[in-house]
């Protein structure tokens, strides 16, 4: 405390504690609460958490939206981390509708992944 935060780290690190104390709580609408309120410029690192974020929306029926939060957009994120993006980002643009971003979001993972050993195989199958 007292502290000035260089980096700008310091909204990501609040954002992210307030989400995952929520659905620690098991309360999942303060959690989609906290996914709504973010946004680009206010949370710039949110990566995997993205991820929570969608899968929380997929939950509630709200597919578009989290086609949208899912969008592999990011250049900075790791292969693996890119790689189960675009598998969730397909899942969720599939079941909005969006045919066209799940069979690219789809072909990306089984491209990567052409012959995945026994414990990634559940992962990486397609719906």
């Amino acid at each position: 405390r007292g502290t000035k935060d260089k980096t700008g780290v310091a909204p990501y690190v609040e954002w992210s504690v307030a989400l995952y104390l929520a659905l620690a709580r098991s309360d999942t609408t303060a959690a989609l609460a906290v996914c709504d309120a973010a946004n680009p410029a206010s949370v710039a690192l949110r990566f995997l958490e993205g991820l929570d974020c969608g899968r929380l929306l997929v939950a509630r029926g709200r597919y578009a939206e989290a086609e949208r939060v899912m969008q592999p957009t990011t250049s900075n994120l790791g292969p693996i981390d890119h790689i189960l993006r675009k598998r969730e980002w397909g899942i969720a643009a599939d079941l909005a509708g969006d045919h066209a971003a799940a069979r690219e979001g789809f072909a990306y993972v089984k491209a990567a992944w052409r012959n995945p050993d026994a414990r990634l195989a559940e992962l990486v199958a397609m719906r």
